[in-house]
């Protein structure tokens, strides 16, 4: 019989929504996704919020299994006495923390083909004492991860970002010929994983059309230009810099696969443009992936409501539904060749709860 793979799959904060997202898993899902489903979080909460109807095994599916189900896990039983949904407390964000740590340890072991993660509250994580700005960090620090990038995909776009969680002065000022030709590296060894055919990759500029030739900075010609050219001699074909007012729409055109953004809010205002609906017929669309790590992980593409419980199953988990994401699993995670030899960027941030004074978090 063929073998699946599994994938973790973290309940994120448990005052938010991701408990009622993780009741729209079901055996079902699993055979249409080709792969087992671990889920990490608090069965005794989900027993509560689905009226008694959740049930699920002790874990058992490891990668390798023959047949697709779900299994649970709780490294962090709540206190259900005092939970309440909308309300981040010191409980939820340790809760939240160890779930995600979980999830690291099964992905490192091999116990599991890649991670999903649901939305955390960084505010109660920041209360727990773990000073993070999000899974991205934390991830990072735990696999040793140095070169990664965050990505935003649909089937019509696909957008990995220079540049994420910092103002903008910071991220002007971490954009370097290195860090792009890292991205452009991490976005390509990404998409030759999950298309049948070379990526067609654009680079979008930083200032207004592009800088026009000099005319709006120069940061086009001093950094992104030089980047291009060597992602060109290590034989990955780019396109641009083009105006980042433009590019994005030739992508969803389709005249390229994925596009390179500078900065945290040209690609993510583009993607939640284009893609998104937040009116009463609320829409997301879209995976959130971290590109870098020793295995897949994604998330959902919108950040962690705290008070849309009862509207949780009108988003669209669309992580679980792509057909791509199983398939990148079985693929080894390619390696930039500019991050080897690289100095390992110093953790402005600890595993371990502390005191939050004397903390600047970027």
């Amino acid at each position: 019989m063929k073998a699946h793979p599994t994938l973790a799959v973290t309940m994120g904060d448990p005052a938010g929504v991701g408990p009622e997202l993780l009741l729209e898993l079901s055996d079902n899902l699993a055979q249409r996704l080709g792969c087992n489903l671990r889920v990490i979080g608090d069965p005794a909460l989900l027993r509560v919020i689905s009226s008694g109807r959740f049930s699920a095994p002790a874990p058992g599916l490891e990668s390798g299994s023959a047949r697709c189900g779900v299994s649970i896990e709780c490294p962090h039983a709540l206190n259900l006495t005092t939970h309440a949904f909308g309300r981040p407390t010191p409980e939820t964000g340790k809760a939240a923390y160890a779930y995600l740590e979980r999830a690291i340890e099964l992905a490192r072991r091999g116990d599991v083909a890649g991670i999903v993660t649901l939305p955390l509250s960084k505010e109660a994580l920041h209360m727990a004492g773990y000073l993070y700005p999000g899974h991205t960090e934390i991830l990072a620090e735990k696999t040793g991860t140095t070169a990664f990038a965050l990505m935003l995909y649909s089937e019509r776009l696909r957008i990995v970002h220079a540049t994420a969680h910092l103002s903008v002065r910071q991220a002007l000022a971490s954009l370097t010929e290195e860090r792009v030709l890292e991205v452009i590296e991490l976005g390509h060894g990404m998409m030759k994983r999950l298309l049948d055919y070379p990526p067609r990759i654009a680079v979008a500029g930083l200032n207004p059309h592009a800088s026009e030739e000099g005319l709006f900075g120069d940061e086009e010609a001093r950094i992104i230009r030089p980047a291009m050219d060597a992602a060109i001699r290590r034989g990955i074909p780019v396109e641009g810099p083009y105006p980042p007012d433009t590019v994005f729409a030739m992508a969803m055109g389709g005249r390229f696969d994925l596009v390179v953004a500078m900065l945290h809010d040209h690609g993510h205002v583009a993607f939640k443009t284009a893609l998104f609906r937040l009116g009463d017929k609320r829409r997301t669309q879209g995976v959130n992936v971290m590109l870098g790590l020793p295995f897949v992980r994604t998330s959902v593409d919108h950040g962690r409501p705290m008070t849309l419980r009862a509207k949780a199953r009108r988003i669209q988990a669309a992580f679980l539904t792509r057909s791509s994401w199983p398939r990148a699993c079985a693929v080894p995670p390619t390696i930039p060749e500019s991050s080897s030899g690289r100095k390992k960027r110093r953790s402005e941030f600890s595993s371990r709860p502390q005191e939050k004074k004397n903390r600047v978090l970027e």
